[in-house]
């Protein structure tokens, strides 16, 4: 009987050369070890999803200084500026909002900063 390819998994193999778990995760996310909850569409992670995303990577915003004023940071801000943006339609919002892929676009600010910055 053979494994799965993935290294430390001795899981039967399913399809691709990874068991069952592994395989899903590579469907469902592109990458077969990270067992997230982040959505896709396309290979696109949705807005809903995306401070999710950065938390995973950058840890909570409340654990930073604000960028702008240095008080206590509450939220991950996107900054604009990753060439290769996102935009989604919110219905819920009725506006179209932009948002990065990658946590290196998303800056900690504290509520008072962020409002200025989404303003401006």
């Amino acid at each position: 009987m053979r494994s799965c390819s993935i290294d430390s998994c001795e899981g039967k193999l399913k399809a691709k050369g990874m068991c069952d778990k592994h395989y899903m995760r590579m469907r469902r996310n592109g990458d077969p070890l990270n067992p997230g909850r982040y959505e896709y569409k396309r290979g696109v992670r949705k807005y809903s999803s995306a401070h999710e995303f950065v938390i995973a990577a950058k840890g909570r915003a409340a654990e930073h200084n604000c960028l702008h004023c240095g008080e206590q940071a509450r939220d991950w801000a996107y900054n604009h500026e990753d060439p290769n943006e996102v935009e989604q339609y919110r219905k819920q919002t009725k506006a179209v909002v932009a948002y990065s892929m990658h946590a290196e676009y998303y800056i900690p600010l504290c509520k008072h900063c962020h409002l200025e910055f989404d303003r401006n």
